[in-house]
């Protein structure tokens, strides 16, 4: 079983961390959704700019993908967090919304991976999200972890990362 983050009444640093892509912040859910968990930033020291922006974790940001074994979906990926939960996340991306309702705010992708916010020593170690920019570099002899966003009539749309979807054809799906 995957064990429950920190309930809010539990003591934190007060030290506000500077918002910047790299950086490990407190965070606490707003809510969750399919294959996003939505939160808001606490301890963050950040540029006018960004007040207002979206702070997101996707599904496939959350467990590592070797500890994978018994997840059978995303909404089991988020078993752990509920409305209100507060944990620290690392901040992966910072990138300006260009069209929606949030047009002209600031989107934060975040991570709360173990291998992406501790090591032993506390510092960072793993900082790979799949990108269409590091498409090439996957081994293809290697499975891939992915998460199934929708099933439809030409076959399975897989979320691979927050920013890469991809379809398996129904004629290369067996039973």
């Amino acid at each position: 079983g995957q064990k429950k983050v920190r309930a809010r009444s539990e003591s934190y640093s007060t030290d506000r961390v500077k918002l910047a892509v790299g950086s490990i912040v407190r965070v606490q859910v707003r809510d969750i959704q399919k294959t996003n968990m939505n939160v808001t930033l606490l301890n963050v020291k950040r540029k006018k700019k960004y007040n207002g922006c979206i702070a997101k974790v996707h599904c496939s940001n959350v467990i590592d993908p070797s500890s994978l074994t018994g997840i059978s979906d995303s909404e089991s990926v988020f078993a752990a967090y509920s409305v209100g939960s507060i944990f620290e996340a690392k901040v992966l991306k910072i990138e300006k919304v260009i069209k929606g309702n949030h047009k002209g705010h600031y989107e934060v992708s975040m991570s709360v991976r173990p291998s992406e916010i501790n090591g032993a020593d506390g510092k960072v170690i793993n900082e790979s999200e799949l990108t269409w920019e590091k498409i090439g570099d996957l081994d293809l002899s290697k499975p891939v972890v992915g998460y199934v966003n929708k099933i439809t009539q030409d076959g399975i749309i897989v979320d691979l990362s927050r920013s890469v979807r991809g379809l398996l054809f129904c004629t290369n799906i067996s039973n």
